[in-house]
């Protein structure tokens, strides 16, 4: 099995310092019950009812969650090891808690309009993440750095505002015969890092 599944039980309290305020760092170990907390919260707020599970899963490598509709009203939410444990070490609270929301709101609207399942991030998801006060995006900006570290990645390339991108075995073929790609961040054309120009 590829999945850890945690059982659906809500999570003891978390530990508060001598000075009375919440602890603000979190351990790999806090975020199921951190998604769980998070996403109970999404549904009672959307008044929706559903049974689901929270799991990590350890072969993850192009998303971040994932929910898996395992039958009506029952769900898996899934969460790729590699993000959580960079999460972790950044302490990017921020981008976790978009990533859970994004995935509880996947749930909402499957209760909500069954039929919608076809068009996984339209209409129907937008307005639940809008209605829950969250950005309705699909991916975060450095979604790479998350799920593959640039460094791990057989070629790279890099722009004049200093951002390394990972490239693809076909992108750095179409590369090398003259095709140009422009940095997301700046705009700017971006060379191969290799040593392959």
């Amino acid at each position: 099995m590829t999945t850890d599944t945690f059982p659906a039980v809500a999570p003891a309290s978390s530990e508060t310092p001598s000075d009375g305020s919440p602890s603000s760092r979190f351990t790999f170990d806090d975020v199921p019950g951190i998604a769980w907390e998070l996403t109970n919260a999404v549904l009672s707020a959307s008044g929706v009812s559903a049974e689901f599970t929270i799991s990590i899963n350890r072969r993850a490598f192009r998303w971040l969650g994932l929910t898996i509709t395992l039958s009506p009203g029952r769900f898996r939410i899934e969460f790729s090891e590699r993000y959580i444990r960079k999460a972790v070490l950044l302490q990017d609270i921020v981008t976790l808690t978009d990533t859970i929301v994004h995935e509880a709101a996947h749930i909402v609207q499957t209760v909500k309009y069954p039929r919608s399942w076809r068009d996984s991030h339209g209409r129907y998801w937008r307005g639940v993440m809008l209605s829950l006060g969250f950005s309705p995006s699909v991916r975060i900006d450095d979604v790479s750095y998350y799920i593959a570290p640039v460094e791990q990645r057989r070629y790279s390339a890099a722009c004049g505002c200093g951002a390394i991108t990972g490239v693809s075995g076909k992108r750095r073929s179409l590369m090398l015969r003259g095709r140009t790609y422009l940095c997301s961040k700046c705009h700017l054309q971006i060379f191969l890092t290799n040593g392959d120009e």
